[in-house]
């Protein structure tokens, strides 16, 4: 499974969820999401792709904040 910090709160806004509502907000106005939503958006991803046994992870992580919690 490929999960990419690009395509996943796109995803998450297409989705509806309330990160998604999240995301959409702080994208609106021009901003990145936060180190705590890409994390969120990852350990939500894993939780789904642990059937799978593995994952691929593009532009992750990007930030110290973000290899500590990995």
């Amino acid at each position: 499974v490929q999960l990419s910090t690009g395509d996943m709160p796109r995803e998450a806004i297409a989705s509806g969820s309330e990160l998604g509502q999240e995301c959409q907000a702080i994208m609106s106005r021009g901003d990145l999401v936060s180190d705590d939503i890409v994390i969120a958006l990852i350990e939500a991803q894993l939780q789904a792709a642990e059937a799978a046994g593995r994952a691929i992870f593009e532009s992750f992580p990007s930030t110290i904040a973000q290899a500590e919690s990995l």
